[in-house]
């Protein structure tokens, strides 16, 4: 059964003198030795005295006979998947501060009970892809440097991974089922293999980021389409609005003049019925009016529909 999150912990390198215990120390402490380290580099001892290389060479000064091929030091690095201190695998550098800190403590732990008095220092880094504790070891068995019978069998190895795994179990990190036949592969090998994945994963997001750049100046574009269709559509708005109010005004115009119309034919039906009367009254009387006054007369009502006659 294996699980998402797993226990990390390898044998970084083996040093064969005091020369390469002090370049160790130097570069995990990051150049800093013999003195508190600087907060701002994001490094910082865990375990163990402000001077790891000086506390080895004391241990290893009571040491008679040493081999010139002797191992003197080991360098272990303690760490879990990237997953366990953060929800995504390629955020660089982050990490949730309480898993962090329950990490931490179980691992230091751990190593303090594995390796006792061997453990000389255990340092945190911070400023990498995900946290992790280089431990600086010296492999001292009954008195002497046996790193052969400690750590150097697969047998020793494994029984230290089950013991890491063990430690680390209640965090919900869980070592995968080793796999038959499975080779070790080398670190630089390793390493180079991490490096194209990265420069593949970085092609993708560049990828990425133009597909989204294209799809955000398509966007754009469409927009700003509607933008101008949407002002041709407020314009027309506008001509029908103007169109509709001239309209209005001219319908209102006609109105007026109907009425006046209206006006103007009572007004004349009431002067045609007087001029009806009128001749009448000049028949009567005997008085012949002109003919062509009788017919502009009759004209003018014909043309608003007033009979004279």
């Amino acid at each position: 059964m294996s699980s998402k999150n797993k226990p990390i912990i390898r044998l970084e390198k083996k040093m064969k003198s005091l020369s390469q215990i002090r370049e160790s120390v130097r570069y995990t402490r990051r150049g800093v030795v013999g003195r508190p380290i600087d907060p701002e580099v994001k490094v910082g001892p865990m375990y163990g005295s402000d001077d790891p290389y000086r506390d080895a060479k004391e241990i290893l000064s009571s040491v008679d006979n040493v081999r010139a091929n002797a191992v003197h030091g080991i360098e272990f690095v303690m760490t879990a998947s990237p997953t366990y201190f953060r929800e995504s695998a390629y955020a660089w550098g982050e990490f949730e501060e309480p898993k962090l800190r329950a990490f931490l403590n179980t691992a230091i732990e751990w190593a303090k009970g594995y390796f006792g008095d061997n453990l000389v220092s255990a340092t945190l880094h911070l400023d990498q892809a995900t946290p992790h504790l280089h431990a600086l070891v010296v492999p001292m068995l009954n008195g002497k440097l046996n790193c052969r019978e400690l750590y150097g069998l697969r047998a020793r190895l494994k029984k230290l991974q089950v013991s890491y795994a063990k430690a680390m179990a209640p965090l919900g990190l869980q070592r995968g089922t080793p796999e038959v036949g499975a080779k070790h592969t080398p670190r630089g090998k390793w390493v180079a293999e991490k490096e194209a994945e990265q420069r593949r994963q970085a092609e993708e997001l560049k990828d990425r980021e133009r597909a989204v750049a294209e799809e955000e100046e398509r966007l754009r574009l469409l927009e700003e389409e509607l933008s101008k269709r949407e002002a041709k559509i407020f314009a027309a708005a506008d001509a029908v609005r103007d169109y509709a109010s001239e309209t209005e005004g001219e319908r209102a115009l006609l109105e007026t003049r109907e009425k006046d119309l209206r006006l103007d034919v009572r007004a004349f039906d009431r002067d045609a019925k007087r001029f009806r009367n009128l001749l009448l009254g000049l028949e009567e009387m005997k008085i012949e009016v002109p003919e062509h006054v009788i017919e502009e007369a009759s004209a003018i009502a014909e043309k608003f529909g007033v009979p004279l006659q």
